[in-house]
């Protein structure tokens, strides 16, 4: 009996190390056989000399995202709770990245995307934050596990009230903008068209950056609300597509004509506050036109963005950027979602957004249609 001992210990031991490789290959596959305490290597503090193990919980996303084939870029060993927030720009983008399989405009049968937004957050609109949580927790349930914030301040102050409501930050640094001419960068004094803060203009600057290192991005505002994964209509055509701001229930048929905007520059009508591109020469030679046009204009960005759109459209041939907007069965503003399902028309939605609502008045809209829940928020200021 003794001395037949080692083989079955042996034997044990490659029942369990087959048990391991097989289980682990079905929590790749988002097929496990139960959730798992994974150690994982934290990022390295900045007042630390050596990383720290800590254990974190493995996170999947739903099954939607796992039939449309997206995952995050390096696996579940990088699907940690922490940011790397004081490490660069290009570290932070491939920790936060997903794959995304699609027979892309370049080519290439697998493309990288980042979710994002930037906000603007002082003391004195710390209570902002909870709308940033919302939209922060809401993409994590559809499946996109480190949607980016960017805040647009000289002191810090947004990163650091967001990063203490648990969330992933980077405070806006010129140098992180590798890709673009220094004499385009617009000071975080500026305001545009009144009031707006610096934020609604500093998303076309990471758009920039992020298309010229090659990622696929989905920028919305911190009152969207999304019931599926931004990436999960993973074929479209056009380089871009936007959320349209027409107010009538009915199709803009052709994705361009709007015949009731409700604001003065027309079609597209297009929302900046809701909008996916791709990483192409066209688009980002787009999105390099328009800074130049925010850089020396004080029009707000997003009657710019529009104008912009339609001189796109007449131009002929080579270097002409695709665009179309996205159906109002998928993507829209919440004015329009009443009249359609008012009317019995056909939803099926990606992201609702509170257009044309201001105020008070847009958190009254989602607490009464549910989708509100920011969860416990604790700031120190």
């Amino acid at each position: 009996m003794f001395g037949s001992m080692p083989k079955v210990v042996l034997i044990l031991a490659a029942l369990v190390l087959i048990l391991t490789l097989v289980n682990n290959t079905f929590l790749w596959k988002g097929k496990g056989l139960g959730r798992r305490m994974l150690t994982l290597n934290a990022f390295a503090d900045p007042k630390s000399t050596t990383n720290k193990e800590v254990t974190y919980e493995n996170i999947f996303v739903d099954s939607i995202n796992f039939r449309a084939g997206i995952r995050t870029d390096t696996g579940r060993s990088k699907v940690a709770l922490r940011c790397p927030t004081q490490k660069t720009l290009q570290e932070m983008l491939t920790f936060a990245s997903m794959h995304i399989p699609t027979t892309s405009k370049d080519g290439k049968q697998e493309q990288k995307g980042i979710v994002f937004t930037t906000v603007t957050i002082d003391k004195g609109t710390a209570s902002h934050v909870e709308w940033v949580s919302n939209w922060y927790r809401q993409l994590q349930n559809v499946g996109v596990h480190h949607p980016i914030v960017f805040g647009a301040d000289v002191t810090g102050e947004t990163c650091r009230i967001v990063q203490s409501a648990g969330m992933c930050c980077r405070n806006f640094q010129p140098a992180d903008f590798t890709f673009l001419d220094e004499d385009l960068l617009i000071p975080m004094s500026t305001t545009r068209d009144g009031d707006r803060p610096p934020s609604v203009d500093i998303k076309f600057f990471y758009a920039f950056e992020l298309l010229s290192y090659g990622y696929r991005i989905s920028f919305s505002d911190d009152d969207v609300f999304w019931f599926k994964h931004p990436f999960v209509d993973n074929e479209f055509k056009e380089d871009m597509r936007g959320l349209t701001d027409d107010k009538s229930m009915e199709e803009q048929s052709d994705g361009w004509t709007s015949k009731s905007c409700g604001l003065k520059y027309g079609s597209p009508c297009m929302s900046t506050g809701l909008w996916d591109i791709y990483p192409t020469d066209n688009s980002i030679n787009f999105i390099r036109g328009l800074l130049g046009g925010l850089k020396t204009t004080r029009i707000w960005e997003q009657q710019l963005a529009n104008q912009y759109l339609q001189n796109e459209r007449k131009k002929d041939g080579n270097g002409k950027m695709s665009f179309r907007l996205f159906s109002k069965r998928t993507h829209a503003n919440v004015g329009v979602l009443d009249q359609r399902v008012a009317n019995n028309l056909d939803m099926n939605l990606t992201a609702v957004h509170l257009g044309y609502k201001h105020g008070a008045e847009k958190l009254v809209e989602y607490k009464k249609r549910g989708y509100w829940n920011p969860g416990n928020i604790s700031i120190g200021l």
